[in-house]
């Protein structure tokens, strides 16, 4: 993961400064615990810095992305792709509760 972060982490700095930087990590790692926290079960836990990491990767796709159709339907496909395997493993840790449970 660390190497995703100096990866994403300098197309950003490169595009929107330093104080850019630090304002989208922080920005994006909030939301992804807020959504965590909506999202989930009250009793669940999750901490780390996993969401600013893909908040940062997101941003650093959308920086580099020209505008234009082709690459407005390539975000849109990969957008379906990401959700979908967030759904899938929603669903998995959702019966994985089921089972422990019982």
């Amino acid at each position: 993961m660390g190497m995703v972060l100096w990866l994403t982490g300098k197309i950003v700095e490169e595009e929107k400064g330093n104080f850019g930087l630090w304002l989208s990590y922080l920005f994006t790692g909030v939301g992804a615990n807020m959504v965590s926290w909506f999202t989930l079960p009250p009793n669940s836990f999750f901490s780390g810095a996993s969401g600013a990491v893909f908040g940062l990767f997101v941003i650093s796709v959308l920086v580099k992305m020209s505008r234009g159709w082709s690459k407005f339907l390539e975000v849109l496909i990969l957008g379906q792709f990401v959700m979908k395997r967030f759904i899938d493993s929603h669903r998995y840790l959702k019966q994985f509760r089921l089972q422990l449970d019982y």
